[in-house]
């Protein structure tokens, strides 16, 4: 397991109201995983960013590189 750590807007599940900011670490097989987890305890993600070591990633970006086989910040 890999402990990943993000940075969102949303809610927690069955919350009322407004979204406001969250940093949760979750642990998972791979990051797709760890990202479903996060839908176990909260809902209407957005500004999703994963942690890398140094600065949070948009996770948009990384499925695009994995997707596309770019190299992690090699941008159009």
């Amino acid at each position: 397991m890999k402990k990943y750590q993000f940075s969102f807007e949303g809610r927690l599940v069955g919350s009322i109201g407004i979204s406001y900011g969250h940093n949760v670490a979750v642990e998972a097989e791979n990051l797709e995983k760890a990202i479903q987890k996060l839908y176990d305890t909260h809902e209407h993600i957005f500004k999703l960013k994963v942690w890398n070591g140094v600065e949070y990633f948009p996770v948009s970006w990384l499925y695009l590189d994995k997707k596309e086989g770019r190299k992690q910040n090699e941008f159009c």
